[in-house]
Parts: structure tokens; C-alpha cells; sequence
């Protein structure tokens, strides 16, 4: 034999060398050439070398090429033969034109790799070569011989290791299938199935027969096949073709999908641009005969070509129910039950009246057709309302339209009924149009012209839909309109209804914005809860309720927590609101450009017509973003909660509303549409431009999702306050709002009236020419020298000359958003006051802004804290839209308040006023009370009278408060309570489990004792003495009847009455204040005592008392007088 070079030879003679030198055999081939060379010191090997097993191989393909090379000169004889008998799908002519070598076998039989998904299992691997081998008459051997070059990766592995010599293709497949067994089960193939979508540019029967070999694998009916095909369609008006049509096989699917796929072929390409099963219907006002149009058409209920269904002398087919099989009803009304087993590849959608088909989409519900009920399929995309006509009665005859849509094809309708539909409780007269019954799912098909009809409204959701009669609108324009204009106002208001809302229900969500929360740091705030009463807590339940229900909050598990204060509004009700003084601290502020006032009165400086408008409930309209959630989290007793919305209290919340209200701004084509944080103006120069923004404007919401609230929005008004001006018709001209304070001043009636309005003036006399000189009979009157008050003549010139100058320039000055501000504040028993303040350059400050007004009674019997807090809670309310989004200082006399912003816990009082300041931005500066007389003397002589302005309730719709639940926590520390809890959680057995689950029920991770038909809450024995305590000593000390019964209003223990005696016999409140009952002690008997010790000894006891930790609870005191 010649030598080989060690390069050509395979890998398993490289192996067989390398053991027999006792090598290494692992590697790649280059590695195991490399290793051979070294060890044998040579390149070149005799191939006699080899061991006797590739000897034996060697001979074997010696015989087989023997044998191959006679089957060939066979084939080349039989080859006409053999051509006419193969089909022609399974191989060319070619291949029996000229001989097969092992090579032309090796290239007809598929690869085999276990590992691959796309490979052949090993069974049908072997079916293939089975089939082949049998098509193209092969030798056994050669196969044999062949197949064994087409395995690859572990199988090619197997195949080198296993040592064994298959002499028939019989032996090779055992041992093949047996190695790599097809483990696949029905779950398997029913995920991958369900994963399957035809991608766009896949052809429709491509992915058809994608998905049905797939289900042919396991076995799959032809119903989930059918399901899997529709679902993974990707192809619009194909599948809008098929929605309504019923298959039982998939032949019948595949059939539909031809002719879908033909009649689209035979369109004209600018139909095909515009599909034709859009839903809507085009009447008609002749039907003529096409039969040139017609002649490639197939009908759909022959399945024969040259006419349409419509047209067919064959009798129509009736629908076939896919479970019973049966003709004249839909799965939906099948009657006849279903096997005990179902499969899991069954896929049955059993749609029920008023649900959701989470396979189809599908919306059914049942509704009332005249007298009768039916099932009505949901379809807003149809423009018409259709009834089957097995259901229709007293139908009549109506001018023939189109129905486009259904299965790619129309149908012609000539007839209709006049019925009434009740819908929950609305009632539409309709106009039904009478369709075959196999072209509708339901008995009744629902279209737009029902469900959109005028003052109805439809609302889906996961459990349906519901109807509910939109109540109109009252809403009166501000200037006479003529009939006409009238006439369009109202039907303007109408045809958006939807972008108004009276109600939380009716309230919208923005669209196309979301708030995004972002802190300074990651460690988690979690602050401490304030305490609510136990009566209030139902409240606390009710309010949470109502916030769950319309979607504003959620339960959470946030690492996160603010606390909750319960506020009272005027009429009596009680609001939740959130404390996030902590969370504002921590968040990054966002910064947003406020326009200049110049810019924005410039827009609507020439209007006639003003429109403001005002959403309903504007924070609550923008949602959060799903990371900022957890920042906004709350405790209750009973859980954590966190908004899905923006809630009122976020630093940053103004600045988001701002930035979404100005996005709608934008997209308005005209300029007059103006906007500063919550307030929108349109204005125009008359009633018609007036009409078009308007509509324009509220297109946009429309789109955007947001409301509007109607009883806070004008129309058409002739004059408007905005910023501190009056703006009309005549121009802009200053507000008299922001200088009633200083025009109403009274006229003083005592020295001490006069030096303090002399305080305020004084504060600007910088900016007043001739000051002194002006004011100079006033300063007159405050001499030492001058005894009796006198008001002359000049004294009230000088006095209206003075005001006059502080409600005018210089002294009063035009607001700059861009200036820095401070708010001066000041509150005695009679009035509160403030002043804005703006400075260019933080040194001299000019007045833009003054307020005041009278206390009420009730005010002036406040702390003065109290009434400085009011004092600033109530002067940047009047100032809101000049601070919103801007840092400022409030500048006050009171120093309390410097340090009332982080104060934790706050005042009841004066943590209900000041949540309302959260959103703005701003530090407290305390100042002396001589350098504050400017505002001073407004506090004392305030412009306008006492009032009741809306609390912080009316203002807020937020949540909070709470306490540290601590007592579930010590349920699960108590190991007698742990373990009910963990066998009512399932998570330990217990022979007593049906008992623990009639005495007890798990709530919100809490352990409560059934009592009839209410839950308490089972208290821990180690804290039972505090919860006693906090129902007798907190309480004023009432005796054990009422204890107990406050304790039973909410918890339950073992042998509470015994406990409650036990603690109130060792109060010693209780034993010192309170006369026992029963008969009196008798008075102490002294008696002399003689000096000897242990002769007389005193003894008592007292108790008894909690138990102690070696449970004693008495105390037995012994003394001897002679000691003491």
C-alpha cells in the first residue's frame, strides 16, 4: 500500500492511530494531525496500519461498489421503464437518463441532524429514504451505504462511536429511532402554532400550508388549525372575508382563500389599491344583468363559476354548526353536549351573551329586537344594522343596496324591517336590512347606524359592552345669538358631546402624553403615616372605592409611601388628600418657559368674542408613566395604593399640564388661541370665526382624549379677566382686582389708622415723586404735640393722592415672568393681606399684585400661626398663575413659619391648608414686623369682606393617610396565629382545616375572625394590652361595657371580656380617680406599736396586673411599722 499523507486522511483513521500510540483523540482534525505527526515522527503512514474493523469497512464498500456498479447497468436497461411508472413530483427525468452512482444517491436523500428544528425527525427521516429508495428501485445495500454519509452532528457522533455494521436498511432505522426518539407533545405544537404570523411579504397559501403541517404533526383537528390560520392571517381584507363564514375543514378555509385570492387577481389594479371590504354599503338604483363581469366569478354557495351566489339556482346552503355538525344553527345555539375528554387541540369558542371572544375578538350581547331576544354580534365598522332572515319578520320591500365586504365579494339586499332595539334600556327605532343567515355570526349584526346614533354612547370593555343615553348638555353662549347661530352652536356642543364630562366616568385620558417622575436619588421614602380615627376609616374605604372604580389609583407594592390627611369640605363631605412633601423634595425639578403676559395679550388684543374653556378635572386627564406610579404610593388600613393618574400635590404637576395644554395650542392654525397653565381663551373678531376655532379645537381634544367641564367653561363673552386685565372689545386694560385692596383702603379714624397706612405707602415711597410733600398733612397728625384727631381737607387729598399713586406706575408694575418675585404676607384678628413683589435685579421691588380681606368669626379665634399660614395659603391661591412653575420666596413676619414646611406631623388645620401649596415652588423667609408695615396695614384694613373660599377638599381629589399596619405584621409573629394563617393560605396541611376555614378567612394578608356575617380582626396575644389601651386609656377611661364594646366593633380575641376586666382593675388611672362599687372600706386601725421587730406586720396586695414574663400579676406588699 502506498503512503498517505497524514492531512488526507479522515478523522476516524486519525483517531484510530492516535489510540493506537495511546494519544489523545479529542480535538479538531488539525489538531489530531498535529498530535500524530509529533508522537510517529512522521507525516506518512501505510494504510496496512489500520485496525481489522476498517479492514472489515474496507471490504464492505469494496462489495457494495461491486454490487452498485452491476445495479447500474440494471437501471440503465429499465430506465424507460421506470419513467413512466415514477410520478413526476418526485423526481425528474433526468435521473433515468444515466446511471446512479453512490454519489447520485448521497445527493438525492435529505440531511438528518437531531438537533436542528428544521431537520427531519428521525422517523420520517427514514420514511423519506424509504421512498426514494423505493421510487428510484435502489439497491439496499447502496442505501444502506449512503445514508449513513448524511448524518450529522450527535447523530454522525452515534453513528462513529456505536461500532456496529448495519447489513439492511431495517436494522439501521431501529437502531436510528431508537437512539433519537420524537418526543413532541400536543402542548408543543399548540405554542408553536399560536406563535405563527404570515409575515407581509409571505404568500397567503404559503403560510396556510406552514400551519397546517405543523398541526398534521400532532394530529391537530381541523378547528384549532382553522382557529391558528385565521388568527396569523396578517391580511386585513382576507380576514374580514372569512370573519363571518363557519369552516369545518380545512379544505372548506382553503377553498374560501382561492376564490378570495382569484376574484382580487381579476380586479382591476385600482381596486386592488382599495380593497373592497371596507364595510360600508352604496345603494343602487337598478340592477342590471352582468354576464361578461360575471363569467370568471365563483359562486359561493355552488362553488361553480359564471355567476354569484345571489344569482344561484342551486338552493342556498345552510349554515353548519362545527360542534354538532348539524344544519340551521351556529356553535353558539348548539344544543348538544360536548365529550367528557376535550382535547387540548379542540378549540371551541363558546360565545356567551355580552362577552368578549378572547380568540375571535368578537363583542356579543344580548339585546331586545321588538319583543323578542336575541343575540346581536357587535360591528361598529358596518355602516348598516343587519338581521338574518329566519329571525326577520313582517319584513317589506326596499330599494336594493350593496353590501361590500363578505369574503371579498357583495351581496345585493332587498328587503327590510322596521323593529325597535332596547339595548340596556336605551330604545332606537332602526332600519334593519334582511340578510341570508349564513352571511352574519349572529342573529343580529349591529352596525354604526344603531350603535353611534344621536345622544347614545357605547362602552366596551374586558366584560363587554354597555349603551348608556347621553344626557344633553345646557350650555348658553354669553352674547344673544341669532337663530341660526344658535342652531349651529348646538349642534356643534352636540356633535362633540364626548369632549365634555359632568361625571368621573365621562372624564377622558390624554392620549398622546404621560407624566414621567424622576428623583435625585434611588432610596426609597417612605414617610410616616398620620393617625386617622377609627369612625373615619369607612370613609377612607368608601372614598378608595370610588377612586378604584373609575380607574385613578390601583393597588401597589411600592417601596414607596406617603401619608394621608382626611379633609372636610364646606358641605360637610371628607376628600383624602396626599401628602408629598417628602417626594417633592426628592424630585427633579422640571424646568418649562412661561410665555411673557406681552406676548399672550397681544394674540386676542383686537377679539370681540372671547371663549375660556377649563378641563374637567385637568390632572387627573394625564396619566403616569408606568415607572412613575410607585412614587406616587399611599397606605390605607386596608393596603397600598398608587395613582394611575397625576395627582394634585406633585411639584412638578403644573409644568406637565402647562406643557400639554400648550401641545394642543400649537397645533391650532390660528394665533388667536391662547393659553397660561389651565386657562384656555380663544378670541375672534366675530361670531362665525368664533365658531371655527372652536370647532377646530375641539376636534383636537377629541383626538387627544381630553374633556372639557361645561359649567366652568364661556362662550362669547364681550369682557374677560386674564392676568390682572380686563380685556374686551375696547383693548386690555388693567385689572381692578389687583388694587382693590389699596383703592378701598378706609379712610382713617385715628392716629393709629394713619401711621399704619403711612406704613404702607412708606414701603414705596421710592417710587413716588414728592413723597414727603404729598404726604405731609397726614405726618402732621402723628405729632406728639398734636392731641386731638383732626381730618382736614388736604388730609383726604393727600390720602386718595397717595393711593392713587400706589395703584399706578412706577410704583405698580407689569408682570415679567422672567423677574424674580416674593409674596409679602401678613395676618392679624381682623383681615389677612399680601403683596406680590417683583425685582429686575433682587434690590428694588415694585408691587404687581395686592390683596386682602376680613377674617371671618370663626377665623378670628385661630392661633396667629394659624392665621399666617391662611394668611399665605390664601395669597399665592389669588397669585397662582404668576408663581405656578417658578421659584419664589414668601416673606413673613411670623417665624414659626419658616420651619413649618418640614414640620412632620403638621397641625390638622395647617396640614389641610397647606397640601394646597404643594405644586408650588418656593422657601420661607422670616422678617421683622417693622420692615413688613406695607402689608401690615392691608391685614388691617382689609378691601373685601369675609368669605369662605374653597378648602383644600373642593380643590383636591387626591388620597392619603394612614398608620403602620403593625398589627398584621405581629399576626404572623404570633406562632398560634401563623399557623392558621399558613393552613387557610394552603401552604401547611391540618386535620382542623374545614373548622379554621368556618372561624376564620385571610383579607388582605390579614387573619379575621368570622362572627356571624362580620369579619374582625384577630389581635395578637403579645399587643392585646395595647389595643386595650388605645380603647380605654386614649379614650377618656370609660368602664368595661363600653371598652368592650368599641373593642368589638373591629377586633376579636380569646376571652376578651376576662382580659378587659383583668386591665381595668390594674389601671391606675382608674383605681385613683374612680369610687369601687359595693360596700365601703372601713377606716385603718392604728394601734401602738411596740419596739420589737417582726411584731406587727403590715400587709397588702394590689392587682391584678398584665401578667409578667413568669406569670405573676399580683404584687403582695409586707412591711413592719417598726422599720418604716
Amino acid at each position: 500500500m502506498p503512503l498517505i499523507k497524514a492531512e488526507s486522511l479522515k478523522v476516524g483513521t486519525l483517531r484510530e492511530l492516535l489510540r493506537e500510540r495511546d494519544l489523545s483523540t479529542k480535538g479538531t482534525k488539525a489538531e489530531l494531525v498535529t498530535r500524530l505527526i509529533e508522537g510517529a515522527g512522521t507525516d506518512e503512514f501505510d494504510i496496512e496500519d489500520e485496525s481489522n474493523e476498517l479492514k472489515l469497512l474496507r471490504d464492505v464498500v469494496s462489495s457494495l461498489a461491486a454490487t452498485v456498479e452491476s445495479l447500474s447497468k440494471k437501471i440503465d436497461s429499465k430506465s424507460e421503464k421506470h419513467n413512466s411508472d415514477i410520478p413526476k413530483k418526485i423526481v425528474s427525468d433526468d435521473h433515468f437518463n444515466h446511471s446512479h452512482s453512490i454519489r447520485d444517491i448521497v445527493e438525492l436523500l435529505p440531511d438528518f441532524e437531531p438537533t436542528k428544528t428544521s431537520s427531519l425527525t428521525a422517523k420520517a427521516f427514514i420514511q423519506r429514504v424509504r421512498q426514494l429508495a423505493t421510487a428510484y428501485n435502489w439497491n439496499e445495500a447502496a442505501v444502506v451505504f449512503a445514508v449513513q454519509t448524511k448524518l450529522n452532528g450527535p447523530a454522525k457522533l452515534w453513528f462513529d462511536s456505536c461500532g456496529l455494521i448495519f447489513e439492511n436498511l431495517k436494522d439501521f432505522a431501529e437502531a436510528l429511532e431508537s437512539e433519537f426518539p420524537h418526543v413532541e407533545n400536543e402542548a408543543d405544537i399548540h405554542f408553536r402554532m399560536s406563535s405563527y404570523i404570515r409575515k407581509p411579504t409571505e404568500p397567503v397559501l404559503d403560510f396556510f400550508y406552514r400551519v397546517y403541517a405543523e398541526g398534521r404533526k400532532g394530529q391537530t383537528s381541523d378547528a384549532a388549525i382553522i382557529q391558528y390560520i385565521r388568527r396569523g392571517l396578517n391580511h386585513g381584507p382576507l380576514q374580514n372575508a372569512i370573519a363571518p363564514l363557519n369552516f369545518q375543514t380545512t379544505n372548506e378555509l382553503l377553498d374560501a382563500v382561492n376564490r378570495f385570492l382569484a376574484n382580487r387577481q381579476r380586479l382591476p389594479e385600482a381596486s386592488q389599491r382599495k380593497p373592497e371590504n371596507d364595510g360600508h354599503f352604496e345603494p343602487i338604483k337598478k340592477l342590471t344583468a352582468t354576464p361578461v363581469k360575471n363569467a370568471n366569478r365563483v359562486c359561493y354557495n355552488c362553488f361553480k363559476p359564471g355567476h354569484i351566489s345571489v344569482n344561484c339556482p342551486q338552493p342556498q346552503r345552510l349554515e353548519r354548526c362545527a360542534k354538532c355538525s348539524k344544519t340551521g344553527h351556529t356553535t353558539e345555539f348548539c344544543k348538544s353536549v360536548l365529550p367528557a375528554s376535550r382535547n387540548i387541540n379542540q378549540v371551541v369558542s363558546d360565545g356567551m351573551p355580552d362577552q368578549v371572544s378572547r380568540e375571535t375578538g368578537r363583542i356579543t350581547k344580548n339585546i331586545l329586537l321588538d319583543d323578542m331576544v336575541v343575540d346581536a354580534f357587535i360591528d361598529p365598522g358596518s355602516d348598516r344594522t343587519l338581521v338574518r332572515e329566519s329571525v326577520a319578520r313582517n319584513s317589506i320591500p326596499c330599494d336594493p343596496i350593496i353590501l361590500k365586504g363578505f369574503a371579498g365579494g357583495s351581496f345585493v339586499c332587498d328587503k327590510k324591517i322596521n323593529a325597535v332595539i332596547t339595548i340596556d334600556e336605551c330604545v332606537v327605532n332602526a332600519v334593519i336590512y334582511v340578510v341570508n343567515d349564513n352571511l352574519i355570526p349572529n342573529a343580529l349584526l349591529l352596525g354604526s347606524d344603531v350603535l353611534l346614533s344621536k345622544n347614545r354612547r357605547m362602552i366596551i370593555d374586558s366584560d363587554g359592552c354597555r349603551f348608556e343615553t347621553i344626557k344633553p348638555l345646557n350650555i348658553k353662549p354669553e352674547t344673544e345669538l341669532s337663530s341660526n347661530e344658535k342652531r349651529q352652536f348646538n349642534e356643534m356642543i352636540t356633535e362633540f358631546r364626548q369632549c365634555f364630562a359632568e361625571t368621573i366616568p365621562e372624564m377622558g385620558r390624554c392620549q398622546t402624553k404621560q407624566m414621567d417622575i424622576q428623583l435625585i436619588h434611588d432610596k426609597p421614602i417612605q414617610s410616616r403615616a398620620y393617625r386617622i380615627p377609627l369612625a373615619k376609616r369607612q370613609v377612607v374605604d368608601r372614598i378608595v372605592q370610588e377612586l378604584l372604580d373609575n380607574e385613578i389609583i390601583r393597588h401597589s407594592n411600592s417601596t414607596y409611601s406617603s401619608p394621608i390627611v382626611l379633609v372636610k369640605k364646606q358641605n360637610g363631605e371628607d376628600r383624602l388628600c396626599v401628602d408629598y412633601r417628602a417626594i417633592n423634595e426628592a424630585t427633579r425639578k422640571r424646568p418649562y418657559p412661561m410665555p411673557t403676559v406681552d406676548e399672550i395679550m397681544s394674540q386676542i388684543a383686537d377679539s370681540t368674542y372671547f371663549i375660556t374653556l377649563d378641563l374637567f378635572s385637568g390632572y387627573y386627564q394625564i396619566e403616569l408613566t408606568e415607572s412613575s406610579k410607585q412614587y406616587t404610593a399611599f397606605i390605607t388600613h386596608n393596603g397600598q395604593y398608587e395613582f394611575n393618574v397625576m395627582p394634585f400635590g406633585l411639584v412638578n404637576a403644573p409644568m406637565e399640564f402647562q406643557s400639554v395644554i400648550s401641545g394642543i395650542i400649537r397645533k391650532m392654525k390660528s394665533k388667536r388661541v391662547i393659553n397660561y397653565i389651565d386657562e384656555v381663551i380663544i378670541g375672534c373678531r366675530d361670531i362665525a370665526e368664533g365658531m371655527d376655532l372652536l370647532r377646530e379645537l375641539l376636534t383636537i381634544l377629541k383626538n387627544e382624549g381630553l374633556t372639557l367641564r361645561p359649567s366652568k367653561c364661556t362662550f362669547f363673552a364681550r369682557k374677560i379677566e386674564f392676568l390682572g386685565h380686563t380685556v374686551s372689545e375696547n383693548g386690555i386694560m388693567p385689572g381692578t382686582c389687583k388694587i382693590n385692596a389699596v383703592v378701598n383702603f378706609p379712610t382713617p379714624t385715628s392716629i393709629t389708622e394713619v401711621r399704619s397706612f403711612l406704613g404702607l405707602t412708606g414701603f414705596f415711597r421710592k417710587f413716588v415723586q414728592n413723597y414727603a410733600l404729598i404726604a405731609k398733612p397726614l405726618t402732621s397728625l402723628l405729632r406728639n404735640q398734636i392731641r386731638e384727631f383732626k381730618w382736614t381737607e388736604e388730609c383726604e387729598i393727600a390720602f386718595n393722592l397717595l393711593k392713587k399713586h400706589l395703584s399706578e406706575e412706577p410704583v405698580l408694575a407689569l408682570y415679567k415672568p422672567t423677574s424674580f418675585h416674593e409674596v409679602h404676607t401678613d395676618a392679624s384678628m381682623i383681615g389677612l393681606a399680601g403683596i406680590l413683589m417683583q425685582s429686575e435685579d433682587q434690590l428694588t421691588w415694585r408691587a404687581v399684585f395686592y390683596y386682602s380681606r376680613q377674617c371671618s368669626d370663626a377665623e378670628q379665634k385661630y392661633h396667629s400661626n394659624e392665621l399666617e399660614v391662611l394668611a399665605i395659603v390664601e395669597s399665592l391661591e389669588r397669585f397662582r398663575l404668576y408663581l405656578l412653575g417658578k421659584r419664589f420666596r414668601v416673606i413673613t413676619d411670623c417665624n414659626a413659619i419658616s420651619s413649618t414646611k418640614t414640620t412632620t406631623p403638621l397641625n390638622h388645620r395647617v396640614a389641610r391648608w397647606w397640601l394646597k401649596l404643594q405644586e408650588y415652588d418656593f422657601e420661607v423667609t422670616h422678617r421683622s414686623g417693622s420692615r413688613m408695615h406695607h402689608v401690615d396695614a392691608l391685614s388691617r384694613k382689609p378691601a373685601e369682606p369675609s368669605a369662605h373660599p374653597n378648602t383644600v377638599a373642593d380643590l383636591i381629589m387626591v388620597v392619603e393617610i394612614n398608620e403602620n399596619d403593625w398589627l398584621a405584621s405581629m399576626q404572623r409573629q404570633d406562632p398560634v396565629l401563623k399557623g392558621i394563617i399558613d393552613v387557610l393560605s394552603g401552604k401547611t396541611q391540618s386535620t382542623q382545616e374545614s373548622q379554621l376555614k368556618t372561624d376564620y378567612k385571610l383579607k388582605n394578608g390579614r387573619l379575621m375572625r368570622r362572627l356571624g356575617s362580620d369579619l374582625k380582626f384577630v389581635v395578637p396575644n403579645p399587643v392585646r394590652w395595647r389595643v386595650v389601651r388605645s380603647h380605654h386609656d386614649d379614650v377618656g377611661h370609660p368602664g368595661c361595657e363600653k371598652t368592650l364594646a368599641r373593642l368589638r366593633d373591629y377586633f376579636w380575641f380569646p376571652m376578651m371580656r376576662r382580659y378587659v376586666k383583668s386591665y381595668l382593675a390594674s389601671c391606675v388611672e382608674c383605681c385613683f380617680n374612680k369610687i369601687p362599687t359595693g360596700k365601703r372600706e372601713g377606716k385603718m386601725y392604728f394601734e401602738e406599736i411596740e419596739p420589737i421587730p417582726f411584731r406587727c406586720l403590715h400587709i397588702d396586695h394590689l392587682g391584678p396586673f398584665p401578667r409578667s414574663r413568669k406569670g405573676n400579676y399580683h404584687i403582695i406588699a409586707i412591711s413592719d411599722p417598726l422599720i418604716l
